[in-house]
């Protein structure tokens, strides 16, 4: 008789297991029947930020040297313009959003910018800049002309010239950052 119950308390432990094993396999299988799908749906939506540059050896590992793949900066930025479509075209778009740095003017310092009016600084231009997306109408024409070919500048319907009116429409972070720059202007 103790025989007979070792044996089937033996059998319900497998059984007992085999369940487990059978309740894992299901929840297994659910997550990734559905919500596996998902991710990999979310997954194969996202651009990747890695553009394939040679043919690769066929072989699906990566060596870490990093040949194969060159980093693409700016991808949405290039999408964009290779479709015509128009990009912020402004010298420092974050000015009105954060407090520059040192090192938000050595960039712009180094910046190439394209039609800046001749003989300009750049960091006045960025300025100008600021003033300009107010709807600042300025007096040197080199200037007045530059901002005229801005996109964003031509949809500004009021326009003034009184500079006083626009610094004190100026956000405080927009007031700290043509008073920083000023810093700079040679």
């Amino acid at each position: 008789m103790k025989k007979k119950s070792k044996t089937s308390i033996i059998v319900a432990v497998i059984l007992g297991i085999l369940c487990a094993a059978m309740i894992a396999l299901c929840v297994l299988v659910f997550v990734d029947g559905s919500v596996g799908k998902l991710n990999q749906k979310a997954r194969t939506d996202k651009k990747s930020n890695f553009k394939e540059t040679e043919e690769t050896s066929g072989d699906d590992e990566y060596d870490g040297t990093g040949k194969d793949f060159e980093v693409v900066v700016n991808e949405t930025a290039a999408t964009e313009e290779a479709a015509g479509e128009e990009t912020t075209d402004y010298i420092c778009p974050e000015s009105s959003e954060r407090e520059l740095t040192e090192e938000d003017v050595t960039a712009l310092q180094s910046k190439t910018v394209a039609n800046l009016p001749e003989g300009k600084d750049i960091i006045q231009m960025v300025i100008n800049e600021m003033y300009a997306k107010k709807g600042y109408q300025f007096t040197d024409t080199a200037i007045q002309d530059y901002f005229n070919s801005k996109t964003w500048y031509q949809g500004i319907a009021e326009k003034t010239d009184d500079v006083d009116a626009i610094f004190n429409g100026m956000s405080d972070i927009e007031k700290a950052n043509v008073e920083f720059l000023q810093t700079y202007v040679q």
